[in-house]
């Protein structure tokens, strides 16, 4: 089972808003100014903080499908090499057929794979936004 992480948008417009309620006050008290402006300051570290917890973790996950990968295409080439030299023993023929259904089987795996990495970014940017 894959697990997914969202970074929930409140902290985002909870900033938002303080920041446009401190822009919009008329009277300015020092004090609660330099206060307000210190807790919207850590609240966009977290924020920051949690994005960089995301982005190392998407790399993580990327990064393991890469190896993943890597290794699919080296048990397809051993099934290669294998096939060929079971062929050269046997004197017969593997049936065309029968290696195109494992090829069609293999190359929708590989476009499985390829098509669940690339909605990575597009759900990092989704995230994001």
């Amino acid at each position: 089972m894959e697990e997914y992480e969202i970074v929930p948008l409140s902290p985002l417009r909870k900033l938002e808003k303080r920041i446009e309620k401190l822009e919009s006050s008329i009277s300015v008290d020092v004090k609660d100014f330099f206060k307000e402006i210190v807790d919207i300051v850590k609240m966009n570290q977290e924020i920051v903080t949690e994005l960089a917890k995301a982005n190392d973790a998407m790399r993580i996950e990327l990064f393991g499908l890469t190896r993943k990968l890597e290794v699919l295409i080296k048990k397809f080439d051993e099934f290669l090499s294998y096939l060929k030299a079971t062929e050269g023993e046997t004197g017969e023929s593997v049936k065309e057929s029968d290696l195109m259904k494992v090829i069609e089987e293999l190359s929708s795996r590989v476009e499985e794979l390829e098509r669940r990495i690339g909605k990575l970014p597009e759900r990092r940017i989704k995230l994001i936004k």
